[in-house]
């Protein structure tokens, strides 16, 4: 006699399946795994058996997926006095002289073809957080060593001695030129573990803070109006940070404030904070809005050049 009890209880897999294989058979393919810590093929090839099997029987008993091995702890640090260690890195950004799909959407075919790369060299004092930025056409060795020279200049004259210098392993970073910088300068040279960026977090932090609030806050026109609006951004950045800083160490809070920029254009940034997302914008209002978000910035700013010197981001 049917009952519904009875069949919602029973399982839905076949009770006979003749073809299935032997529980020793799925052991052995669970201990090679186990042994190998290797997926269905390599598994297959070591029994003789086919891959698809394997994963079925893998599947089957919930280790289809090799556990990802335990990483190492971040370790967060911080040097004792400014000047002790100086972060320095560099981000790629593309050149552009039109608006792209990012800004008008994915069916805009308008391209800056060949338009070529500009370098964000950045430094970042470990303990004060004061930090050094320039654009520069290149990564060469040529233009790393002048950046050094112009950044360790730049912290003397703010009463900070640079002791050490971390970077990555880049080729810049491993020149002959790099090092004889280091010997002419008298500063240690210091590099991160390979594949390890948490050593340089601190100028990794700075570098996704200048995107955010400065390469893609607005919708630039060109490239050449995104490198004069770099001042103007490291005064909105730096501003609200100082009061945070003031109340854990007033003195360093006093030097930051000292090397801040004008902050005349930090209200025009913080206007323009609802222009941050355009994917919505029709084409025409978002060149409009492009246009007036370059003039604000472009008139408010105090220095036009591509380079940029400000305090804590």
């Amino acid at each position: 006699m049917f009952s519904p009890v009875r069949a919602r209880r029973r399982p839905c897999r076949l009770r006979r399946q003749p073809r299935r294989l032997s529980r020793e058979l799925e052991q052995r393919i669970l201990a090679a795994r186990e042994l190998a810590k290797a997926g269905p093929s390599i598994v297959a090839g070591q029994l003789g058996l086919p891959a698809s099997t394997v994963w079925k029987v893998l599947r089957r008993y919930g280790v289809s997926r090799l556990q990802l091995p335990a990483r190492e702890p971040v370790r967060h640090y911080e040097r004792a006095r400014p000047g002790e260690l100086l972060h320095v890195d560099i981000k790629k950004l593309g050149r552009f002289w039109t608006l792209g799909k990012r800004v008008l959407g994915s069916e805009v075919v308008t391209r800056s073809r060949r338009a070529g790369w500009q370098y964000l060299h950045l430094a970042i004092d470990d303990h004060s957080r004061l930090a050094y930025a320039e654009l520069l056409p290149s990564e060469s060795p040529a233009d790393c060593v002048a950046f050094l020279r112009r950044a360790l200049a730049w912290y003397a004259e703010r009463a900070v001695t640079i002791e050490r210098v971390l970077t990555d392993n880049g080729n810049g970073y491993r020149s002959f030129a790099w090092r004889d910088a280091y010997a002419d300068l008298n500063v240690q040279r210091r590099y991160t573990r390979p594949r390890r960026p948490q050593t340089n977090g601190k100028a990794e932090a700075l570098v996704k803070t200048l995107l955010r609030e400065w390469a893609y806050r607005f919708a630039y026109p060109t490239s050449a109006h995104r490198a004069r609006a770099l001042p103007a951004t490291s005064a909105s950045t730096t501003d609200t940070d100082h009061t945070a800083r003031s109340e854990a160490d007033p003195g360093s809070a006093a030097s930051h404030r000292s090397v801040c920029p004008t902050a005349s254009a930090t209200s025009v940034w913080r206007s323009g904070r609802t222009l941050s997302r355009w994917r919505n914008v029709h084409p025409a209002a978002a060149r409009t809005l492009a246009m007036l978000a370059f003039a604000l910035a472009a008139g408010r700013s105090s220095r036009p050049s591509p380079s940029s010197r400000f305090a804590r981001p």
